[in-house]
């Protein structure tokens, strides 16, 4: 039975590998060869779906094709959604954040088409997020733009705007402002019981106090996103927090401390959902 059990996973797994295969040469070969503008687009889309999260070189040269024949049709909002897909990847898993920049520039050259705040919101904060890697001023304003263009019914991605824009602040050495943004992404994220974001936005505000030296701070701001936590049962997130509270120790220089709260990160680690490289550290990190 268990033998059986085997071969029609196997045939299973191996069936779905050659039906991504089939489909991706079948819309391959319709872009490659109709003459139809919005067929090829559709086309597009569909291989943009099929190879999102699967295949990361060819999601963006496929969503490169689109935007621009999107552009082409006339199609700015599309655009601007692949645009802001787009993003991602092309600055972090390609490495080419001016790329991606320059993408962004060329549907927002066109952004009097775009009419969902959404959209035109999202480009700007797309485009921040890349210059984060270029040019943090940039950033600022791109994130100063981003808020501007939201509309109230955006909130989520507001908060977004405000965490990213902490986070610039923070690189930038402006403290201050960045724990306001911190605060702020915090406070909407939690009306919203949006408690993982929450959290993110949280984290800013101790990795900011821990990297400046302000080592108490941090502890106490710890502490009380551990007990938020708990009430919250966030529990996949506490064994990060007690890693990071021996990394303080150990700046420190407390050893007791510091091996007491590894003992506590070990005990809390969640293998199912905890971070995995929080594990690697507890045990040849620190």
């Amino acid at each position: 039975m268990l033998k059986k059990t085997f071969a029609l996973l196997f045939l299973l797994v191996l069936y779905s590998i050659l039906g991504y295969g089939q489909n991706i040469s079948h819309y391959e070969k319709i872009v490659n060869t109709t003459t139809n503008k919005q067929k090829k687009l559709t086309a597009l889309d569909s291989l943009l779906k099929r190879t999102y999260s699967k295949d990361t070189d060819a999601f963006i040269k496929y969503s490169l094709q689109y935007i621009d024949l999107a552009q082409e049709l006339d199609s700015i909002e599309l655009a601007a959604k692949k645009a802001m897909n787009l993003q991602y990847p092309l600055t972090n898993y390609a490495n080419d954040p001016l790329n991606a920049i320059t993408v962004i520039n060329s549907v927002l050259a066109r952004k009097y088409k775009i009419k969902d705040s959404l959209l035109l919101g999202g480009l700007y904060m797309k485009r921040g997020s890349a210059n984060t890697k270029v040019d943090l001023k940039r950033a600022i304003e791109d994130y100063n733009v981003a808020l501007e263009n939201f509309s109230s019914k955006d909130t989520m991605n507001i908060a977004d705007t405000y965490l990213f824009r902490g986070q610039a602040y923070s690189q930038m050495g402006k403290f201050v402002l960045a724990g306001e943004d911190f605060t702020r992404a915090y406070t909407m994220y939690e009306d919203s019981e949006e408690y993982d974001y929450m959290v993110y936005a949280q984290q800013g505000i101790i990795s900011m106090f821990s990297m400046n030296g302000f080592h108490q701070k941090a502890k106490v701001e710890r502490d009380a996103l551990i007990e938020k936590m708990k009430s919250l049962g966030l529990n996949q997130f506490l064994s990060y927090e007690y890693y990071n509270q021996a990394l303080d120790y150990k700046k420190m220089g407390n050893r007791d401390l510091e091996h007491k709260a590894l003992l506590m990160a070990e005990k809390s680690f969640d293998q199912d959902n905890s971070n995995k490289s929080t594990y690697i550290g507890i045990h040849h990190g620190s």
